[in-house]
């Protein structure tokens, strides 16, 4: 029992240390990207006050900048998603090790089903090496809304006339700051954030449905900005159809239209959710002196 408990402290780890990683790859591309946009913003043509141009040149090349934008995402977002695969990877094997902790049950046999199911619900097909072009990991991927953005508010630069170093100074700032559309960081963020943990949750469901386990820890810790939701649910134990049941309900951060098996708290959740066999969950209860299907005392 130990040993499980000390496998599901790694997938933590490892799903917080990828999402760390992510966030240095976003810086990494924002430094090359703002190479490539800042060249091509130099090239827009000015009047004698500095004023850019209503011309056809310069709205050509705001289009050409946002090819540019495309064709960087494109290219890079083939590699991120060979590091994505490597780490989703990675967690399968530390779930398999989770499960493979208990000896009660045999989690190899359905080892290779588990992936394949994971995996194409993410828009992969391991057997061809190839990602559905409309599955969820490539609709990502293309990041098409930054390169939109980085078009338009050139565009509207150039009908307002602006000056090009204003311009380019005010650009420079917005695509540094992670809540801008413009930059790489926003539309990443909003693919990557959760992705890890909520690849984890995943993995954990598609092994329990497979070998029928109907008990879960919700575990982690507690911290200042924890959600209520999960306050009351932290490091108790449920069944899988009283876990089911959160999902109508309604709190601060919820995801509409995920698996709350998948998604917990929501937003930025990083509980973790690990399946047990009824026997575990007798075990860990008694031990705990918790009853199954019972929250926490909390105000909030």
């Amino acid at each position: 029992m130990n040993h499980r408990s000390d496998i599901e402290r790694q997938r933590d780890r490892y799903a917080r240390a990828s999402e760390r990683e992510a966030a240095g790859r976003y810086a990494a591309m924002s430094g090359t990207l703002w190479l490539v946009i800042g060249t091509l913003i130099d090239t827009l043509t000015t009047d004698r006050r500095g004023r850019i141009r209503f011309t056809v040149r310069n709205i050509n090349t705001a289009n050409r900048v946002g090819i540019a934008v495309q064709s960087f995402n494109n290219n890079s977002g083939t590699s991120f998603f060979r590091w994505l695969l490597r780490r989703f990877t990675r967690l399968l094997g530390l779930n398999l090790d989770y499960f493979a902790a208990m000896p009660e049950i045999e989690p190899e046999t359905v080892e290779d089903r588990v992936r394949r199911l994971l995996l194409r619900r993410y828009g992969y097909n391991p057997e061809t090496g190839a990602l559905d072009p409309a599955g969820y990991l490539a609709a990502n991927l293309r990041q098409n809304g930054q390169s939109a953005a980085v078009a338009q508010r050139i565009n509207q630069a150039i009908a307002a006339r602006m000056n090009l170093r204003e311009f380019k100074r005010q650009f420079r700032r917005d695509f540094a700051r992670a809540g801008s559309p413009l930059s790489v960081g926003y539309h990443y963020n909003r693919f990557a954030r959760d992705i890890f943990q909520e690849f984890d949750r995943t993995t954990q469901l598609v092994y329990a449905d497979e070998l029928g386990m109907e008990h879960a820890i919700y575990s982690g810790t507690v911290k200042n900005n924890t959600r209520c939701f999960c306050e009351k649910r932290v490091n108790r134990i449920y069944e899988n159809e009283f876990i089911a049941a959160w999902n109508n309900q309604e709190w601060q951060g919820k995801k509409d239209g995920v698996d709350v098996r998948i998604a917990l708290g929501g937003h930025n959740c990083r509980h973790i959710l690990s399946w047990i066999t009824e026997g575990t969950a007798t075990q860990i209860a008694a031990r705990r002196k918790q009853k199954v299907n019972t929250y926490n005392k909390v105000l909030c």
